[in-house]
């Protein structure tokens, strides 16, 4: 083969394995063209000069980017933020901007120590998917009354999602301070699961009973009394 026809041969596999990579380039440019133009048929938001009724509502938007945007915003109102947050937990009308509210507790800790109540009713609403996050964000606002804590034992003990139930668990392990929570928690162990066609129900069993293990381990490793001493009895 002469070595103008190599480089012709070579020329032409080039091309053969350009034309995949040229062709998914493409497409990618004009589904990006097309999500860009979905996204434009929102109106523009203008981050600059809104009242607080404003930014809770963008809390509502559709797109989550905004959603954001619009709570970090409200959370620099501090106090001032506590009623809108409120109102928003009370509705119950729109998961996505509940959420939102609650993640906007987390951010301002003890500040929003008011609106714990609050989180507690969200805990127990089993219609809320996010329950799991309310229970963190009792946490975070650095609740950790008896009155929390038995609002958690409730939810382990009740909660039919058993993802919820493994975050409620690692709440426990961090603030057991009642023989109840123990009882709770080492019946957890136990905890036959529910029948269900969901094939991955026995796998999310078996993740509560493990963050159930974990909680009691944690209190074990205290060592400070007979709280730490009937984990270790559960344990064995």
């Amino acid at each position: 083969m002469t070595e103008e026809k190599k480089q012709t041969t070579l020329g032409g596999v080039l091309i053969v394995l350009t034309i995949p990579v040229t062709a998914a380039l493409a497409a990618w440019c004009i589904y990006s063209y097309r999500l860009s133009l979905h996204e434009g048929d929102q109106e523009p938001i203008i981050y600059q000069s809104r009242t607080p009724e404003e930014w809770v509502e963008l809390m509502h938007h559709p797109i989550a980017g905004h959603r954001d945007k619009a709570r970090k915003f409200l959370v620099q109102y501090g106090d001032e933020a506590l009623p809108y947050l409120e109102k928003l937990l009370q509705e119950g009308s729109d998961d996505t901007a509940r959420l939102e509210a609650i993640r906007a507790v987390q951010e301002m800790g003890p500040a929003a120590a008011s609106l714990v109540p609050l989180l507690r009713e969200t805990l127990a609403d089993r219609a809320f998917p996010d329950r799991d996050v309310a229970a963190v964000a009792l946490l975070d606002v650095g609740d950790v009354s008896i009155e929390t804590e038995r609002a958690l034992i409730k939810s382990l003990e009740e909660d039919p999602d058993p993802i919820v139930r493994v975050t409620v668990a690692r709440c426990l392990g961090r603030i057991a301070s009642a023989p109840g929570t123990v009882d709770a928690l080492s019946q957890a162990l136990t905890r036959e699961p529910p029948s269900s066609d969901d094939p991955w129900s026995g796998a999310n069993e078996t993740f509560a009973r493990d963050a159930a293990k974990d909680a009691l381990q944690v209190i074990a490793d205290r060592g400070d009394g007979t709280l730490a001493t009937a984990a270790q009895e559960a344990l064995e």
